[in-house]
């Protein structure tokens, strides 16, 4: 089995989102959790409250942004 195509577990991730190296996977123009009450963003893995995409902040947009493309 190649390396990119071998079982990772629940845990085998751990390695990827402690490491200082950058990311191997990047998603660009995806919506994240966004600043705190604060205001302050900390663009840290391990903050996946602020950093982490979703589909419950994505698909909202997506939406609107073909409703207002597909109109006549």
């Amino acid at each position: 089995m190649s390396t990119f195509h071998k079982h990772i577990g629940c845990h085998d991730g751990n390695s990827y989102l402690a490491t200082k190296m950058p990311n191997r996977n990047v998603l660009v123009g995806a919506i994240v959790g966004g600043p705190d009450n604060n205001d302050q963003f900390l663009d840290s893995r391990l903050n996946v409250s602020q950093s982490e995409p979703a589909t419950y902040f994505n698909a909202p947009l997506v939406g609107a942004l073909a409703f207002f493309k597909g109109g006549k």
